[in-house]
């Protein structure tokens, strides 16, 4: 069975003018843009099983609101490899210990754009605010080589 990671960049945020970087909110157009991404998402069928969810504010908030708005229960995991500092082989790591079901992870740029080029080999992506990318990946191949198979944004 096909397995799929959800890789969603956290809603638009506020300038980062006199705000330290990890403190900075989202804003209401981000707010608006996740629940309107996030419904995309469902009605085209998506179900994650789980979150990962970067520890940075605004990413918190943003899994704060989809889970607010769609009543969601699903569990979920905070984790610093999905930092917009970390690499792409830290969030390997990080989803090696994930052997069953389908993972959403929401997490910020550069590392969503890097991530996806390092497993599937596409560069050049958009990766704009609030935009959610599908990738499918055999069991076998343990998250490092997938094909992106939607997108929304």
């Amino acid at each position: 069975m096909q397995r799929k990671l959800y890789l969603m960049r956290h809603g638009e945020a506020e300038s980062s003018s006199g705000i330290p970087d990890f403190d900075r909110n989202l804003t209401e157009n981000g707010q608006s843009e996740v629940i309107n991404r996030y419904r995309e998402f469902l009605i085209a069928g998506y179900t994650p099983d789980l979150f990962l969810v970067s520890p940075i504010l605004r990413a918190q908030q943003t899994f704060s609101k989809i889970q607010a708005e769609f009543s969601l229960n699903h569990k979920k995991y905070d984790s610093s490899a999905l930092t917009y500092l970390s690499h792409p082989s830290a969030v390997l790591q990080e989803l090696a210990g994930w052997t069953e079901g389908s993972i959403f992870l929401i997490s910020h740029q550069p590392l969503i754009g890097d991530f996806i080029r390092k497993v599937t080999g596409q560069a050049n992506l958009t990766v704009s605010t609030g935009s959610i990318h599908v990738l499918q990946f055999d069991p076998d191949s343990h998250w490092k080589s997938g094909k992106l198979i939607n997108r929304f944004f």
